[in-house]
C-alpha cells in the first residue's frame, strides 16, 4: 500500500467498512424512460452549460420550481424565435 500512500491502519479501516448500498426509499417510484420521456447524454462541460441556462430561465420566468426540461424548452423556443 506504500505505492498508494496509505498506511496499514487506513487500509484496515477501508476493508472493515460496510460497503452496502443505501436502502431504497419505498415511497419512491423508479423512473423508466417511456414514450413520453427521453434521456440526453451530455458531457460534464455541456451539463454545466445546461445548468446555467436552466438557472437563468428560472430567474427570468420568476419560477424557481420550473422543471429542468421545461426550462430548457423555454430557452430553446426563445432561441428559435418561437417564444
Amino acid at each position: 500500500m506504500d505505492v498508494l500512500g496509505w498506511n496499514a491502519a487506513e487500509l484496515d479501516l477501508l476493508l472493515s467498512a460496510d460497503w452496502a448500498p443505501p436502502a431504497l426509499d419505498p415511497d419512491m417510484e423508479p423512473v423508466q424512460p417511456n414514450q413520453s420521456t427521453r434521456g440526453l447524454k451530455l458531457t460534464v462541460e455541456q451539463m454545466l452549460v445546461v445548468e446555467k441556462v436552466v438557472a437563468k430561465v428560472r430567474e427570468a420566468e420568476g419560477c424557481a420550481g420550473l422543471a429542468d426540461g421545461e426550462a430548457v424548452v423555454v430557452a430553446l423556443r426563445e432561441w428559435m424565435g418561437e417564444a
